[in-house]
């Protein structure tokens, strides 16, 4: 039953709610103004102070480095050129007394009409010579010195294009570039000295080496007033010879330091030199405020004398810094101190400024940056603005908010008076038993209700079909994924699973119906799945397992499960299992080939390096010994260039075969031409011995090569932990250097590393890093050497071999011991490190005429012959004479390709260089080359020479070298001299050049005193 009396308590409370609102209103406007207005005055407070103390001195000492840079950049190409000046006035020659130029000896250069300017033909440049000094040799020399700033001057220009003109002034004669006719703007009776820059000369401190800015004056040829920075010159003795200079706009000078930062906070920037004038005013109109005269000013005519009727002593410029200083003295400075602007308060034309005043050090330029107060103000009144709007939108939302429950209180009476009375009357009628019929208008409302209550009926009859669509659209979509899809119950009994599931584990969905999960896997795998199920109950979970099925197979299955929770009650569980069984049998073939060469199916070196560690930290903690034994194939590249490689791949794809392997060994392809054996748990001995029976076996080996057999030798180094060394870097840095002595021996044997043989650790990195040698380089670590070539009948010098050596604290290494670390370097990177050390010997040698320079050329060359060309160029470029360059090749590099070679060496023929093949006879020579390629010195290799005197065969196969030499007309050079005994039997023989440490020991480029080894001979 409605209470109405209830309702009338009801509407009192609407009633002073809305009087409460009312008020509320009243008092947040009342309290808006009175904040706004109280804001407003302490926002504008802090904004000055802010502005004033904190972001105006950050603002000034930005722009002033700003201008300090640009300053700089301006002085810098200046002393550029005055560097460029001296060097070409110290190479100049000097003229005799007496020896004046005249027209015709003086090609080039012609007179004007005037008899004062003196033209470059073809150029656009212009030259004024003083009336005493247009004979004057010394003044000629310095007119042809200069002549070397022109293409300066022309680069410059476009790369500075606000300089408007470039001046060279000495001895009474001045160079501007680009042409002005001065002789014609100024007439015939115009006189050089009388120039400003002339009087600018004398201006200049000769002891001070520093870009001196003049005062702004007039230019004559109406370009308005400009502003010349000039830096003196100076001779040979340190004598005064004149100086360089260059003019800018006051304009362009402006426009260069221009700062949009500073159009946007309306600043006024102003720029005084060391003078006290006004260089830059930004904007210009600015300085009409305080000077009362725009800038810059109008520019004065050229007088008729013509002379500059403003010198550069006595020019009438008002805007100085005096009269500035004049409106703001006495103003107090507040804010930062130190190396921060000063900022202080002051009052110009009418307007207030803050102003910021800083010395651009190191110069004595002075820098303020003017910021008028107003504009800040101005900023200041859109923030209130906007607070003002903030505030007015929080009353109209309170506004609308009371409005709302206004409007909830009119429809509450309406439906209190249409629908809760006449159902009262009704109900009451009800109950004593009186019929009523009730009115139309009451019954409108009870229909309307009805019509709603169906509406709703109808929209969640609809939601309910539109749930039914996507369950069929997500059951469709698990019935086609190619994932198996179940879902389980709590206790991991399935009830849905889709076909891709049915396929995997080959059952039918009838079967698999309210089947535990468990019973689809082997014995073994079903604790894992009872295990997880539990787990999958209660949290997410995303599982790789190898896993076998109830079929026998084992699968590798990636499970992700997630709980079904309704309320926070576990119902179910969603399963996706999906088959990585092909992914996890390509992830072990791609390891496989990762680890293996793919050769000679030995592990790769990657692998082998790791294990190696491995077993290294193992032995130190189990105080275990083993060993490790390197074979390596003799002659290997020699085998590749007469066979081809793929003979050389088939004697190493069979080269595992022939070995027997000890039952725990790990045999890795370490290199190109060698395999590494690591034998755990193996002693020295027992080492050497598998090593020796390893070398036989492959010695009596007989490998078939198309029709006929090819036999192998190999050389083998064994290293033992620890008595070789205790980390990696020890143990292979010793057996590398085991096998380098086993094939200086001759290979075909089995080489342990002497105790008390060196280890340099820093070369072993180099062996595994080539591109360590780079970095040498850039240490200053990569050296050259040079070591004399002498004639051997008086010991007279022909020249030095460039030989690279690397420094480690005090020890030298030669290049025998990083030769094979070069060579692996990329073509590129080798030439770097040729192009570096032809550049450090040439640089010295080539002072020295008649010196030869033996360069050695990197196999590199012969693939990328275009780089040697640029390197051919850039030694011409250098001033070096090509003849006494010779290029030294090896055997081994010329039968690489010999056509091409050719082809290379005919090129560089063409500047005047000269070739040396080196190391002739080391290897399995070929007389071919002799034929086709013009070959003008011939290094006989020292194993031919060394003991000499000792082998006569040696002396027939030098006999024979020397007939070869002779009938192609080619010098022949003695390597390795050594000992006296064989320099004797040398000079008998007729060979005419030597070198050795017999003749001289290498020593760094720096350090040769190359003057005295040329003038006299080298002592015996």
């Amino acid at each position: 039953m409605f209470e109405y009396q209830s309702w009338r308590f009801w509407r009192r409370v609407y009633y002073v709610l809305i009087g409460a609102g009312v008020v509320i209103l009243i008092l947040t406007l009342w309290y808006s103004v009175y904040s706004l207005r109280r804001g407003e005055r302490l926002w504008e407070e802090n904004q000055r102070a802010t502005l004033r103390d904190q972001v105006l001195p950050v603002l000034a000492h930005g722009y002033q480095q700003t201008v300090r840079l640009r300053v700089q950049s301006i002085e810098d190409f200046l002393m550029f050129l005055s560097a460029r000046m001296e060097r070409a006035v110290r190479g100049a020659v000097s003229g005799r007394p007496g020896e004046g130029p005249t027209l015709s000896s003086e090609a080039g250069y012609r007179l004007s009409s005037q008899g004062q300017v003196i033209r470059v033909e073809g150029t656009d440049d212009e030259i004024l010579v003083s009336r005493s000094l247009a004979r004057d040799p010394e003044a000629w020399r310095l007119i042809r010195a200069s002549e070397a700033l022109v293409e300066d001057f022309r680069t410059l220009r476009r790369q500075y294009p606000f300089v408007t003109y470039f001046y060279v002034v000495a001895r009474g004669f001045m160079r501007i570039y680009p042409r002005v006719d001065l002789a014609r703007t100024y007439g015939p009776d115009f006189e050089p000295s009388g120039l400003g820059l002339f009087q600018l000369v004398g201006s200049v401190d000769p002891t001070r080496r520093r870009v001196l800015w003049t005062a702004p004056y007039p230019d004559v040829t109406g370009r308005g007033w400009v502003l010349t920075a000039a830096m003196p010159i100076y001779g040979s003795d340190g004598a005064y010879q004149g100086l360089v200079a260059a003019d800018i706009t006051l304009t362009a000078f402006s426009e260069i330091l221009r700062n949009p930062v500073i159009e946007q906070v309306h600043a006024v920037a102003l720029i005084f030199n060391e003078s006290g004038h006004l260089v830059s005013a930004f904007p210009p109109t600015a300085a009409r405020q305080i000077w009362g005269s725009p800038w810059p000013p109008a520019t004065p005519e050229v007088g008729a004398t013509g002379r500059s009727p403003l010198p550069i002593d006595g020019v009438n410029y008002p805007f100085r810094l005096e009269v500035l200083d004049r409106q703001i003295r006495g103003a107090s400075p507040v804010g930062a101190t130190g190396q921060s602007p000063q900022v202080q308060t002051v009052r110009l034309a009418d307007e207030e400024y803050w102003v910021a005043h800083q010395n651009l050090a190191p110069t004595d330029w002075q820098f303020f940056l003017l910021v008028p107060t107003r504009a800040w103000a101005a900023d200041g009144w859109v923030t209130r603005q906007l607070k003002h709007s903030l505030w007015t939108t929080a009353g109209m939302a309170i506004v609308l908010f009371y409005f709302y429950l206004l409007a909830v209180l009119v429809v509450h009476s309406y439906m209190e008076r249409r629908v809760f009375q006449p159902l009262a009357a009704i109900g009451e009628a009800l109950d004593q038993g009186r019929e009523v019929v009730p009115p139309d208008r009451a019954l409108r409302p009870v229909e309307r209700l009805a019509q709603t209550i169906r509406d709703y009926q109808q929209s969640i009859q609809e939601s309910i079909d539109r749930l039914r669509r996507t369950m069929e659209e997500n059951r469709l979509t698990l019935q086609t994924v190619q994932e198996a899809y179940v879902r389980l119950d709590a206790q991991g009994r399935i009830q849905d699973v889709n076909p891709a599931f049915e396929s995997l584990f080959r059952r039918s969905r009838e079967a698999l119906m309210g089947a535990p999960l468990e019973s689809l896997f082997g014995e073994d795998s079903r604790f894992f799945i009872r295990h997880r199920i539990p787990l999958w109950a209660q949290e997410p979970e995303v599982i790789q397992q190898p896993i076998e099925i109830h079929t026998g197979q084992v699968l590798h299955l990636l499970f992700s499960a997630s709980p079904l929770a309704i309320d926070g009650q576990t119902t179910g569980i969603v399963l996706f299992i999906r088959d990585m069984t092909a992914l996890h049998q390509f992830e072990v073939q791609l390891t496989h080939m990762s680890t293996t060469d793919p050769l000679t199916g030995l592990m790769n070196r990657r692998l082998f390096m790791e294990s190696l560690e491995l077993m290294i930290r193992q032995a130190w903690q189990r105080r275990r010994s083993f060993s490790i034994v390197i074979v390596n194939v003799d002659y290997f590249r020699m085998i590749v260039s007469q066979h081809g490689v793929a003979v050389a791949d088939g004697l190493l794809r069979s080269l595992p075969g022939l070995i027997e392997w000890p039952e725990n060994a790990l045999a890795a392809r370490y290199g190109d031409d060698e395999i590494a054996v690591l034998l755990p748990d193996t002693a020295l001995d027992g080492a050497q011995r598998w090593a020796e029976e390893v070398r036989r076996r492959v010695e009596q080996a007989a490998f078939p090569v198309q029709d006929r057999t090819l036999r192998i030798t190999v050389s083998c180094s064994v290293v033992g932990f620890p008595d070789h060394g205790q980390s990696l870097s020890e143990l292979i840095g010793h057996s590398y250097m085991a096998m380098q002595r086993a094939k200086q021996m001759g290979g075909n044997r089995v080489v342990t590393p002497k105790q008390t043989f060196p280890l340099r650790t820093q070369w072993y990195e180099w062996a595994e890093r080539p591109r360590q040698l780079l970095e040498l380089k850039e240490q200053g670590r990569l050296i050259p050497f040079l070591q004399p070539i002498v004639y051997l009948h008086d010991h007279k010098v022909l020249g030095f071999e460039l030989l690279a050596r690397i420094i480690e604290n005090q020890d030298v290494i030669s290049a025998q011991e990083f030769l094979t670390t070069w060579e692996a370097l990329p073509p590129l990177d080798q030439i770097e490190l040729d192009v570096y050390l032809y550049r450090k010997a040439l640089g010295r040698l080539h002072r020295y005429p008649g010196v030869c320079a033996f360069l050695n050329l990197s196999p590199a060359f012969i693939v990328l012959p275009a780089q040697f060309q640029r390197v051919c160029q850039e030694i011409v470029q250098m001033g070096v004479d090509p003849h006494g360059v010779v290029f030294e090749i090896s055997e081994r590099s010329i039968l690489r390709d010999i056509e091409g070679l050719r082809r290379m060496i005919y090129a560089a023929r063409e500047y005047g260089f000269r070739f040396a093949v080196d190391d002739f006879g080391s290897g399995f020579s070929s007389f071919q080359y002799f034929r086709v390629l013009p070959i003008d010195f011939l290094k006989i290799d020292g194993s031919y020479v060394i003991g000499l005197h000792r082998s006569l065969d040696n002396r027939r196969f030098l006999e024979a070298f020397i007939y070869l030499a002779h009938h192609f007309d080619i010098e022949i050079i003695a390597e390795h001299v050594q000992h006296p005994e064989d320099l004797e039997i040398l000079r008998d023989m007729g060979i005419p050049l030597g070198q050795g440490i017999l003749l001289g020991q290498p020593m760094p480029y720096d350090q040769w005193d190359i003057t005295r080894v040329i003038t006299h001979q080298l002592t015996e």
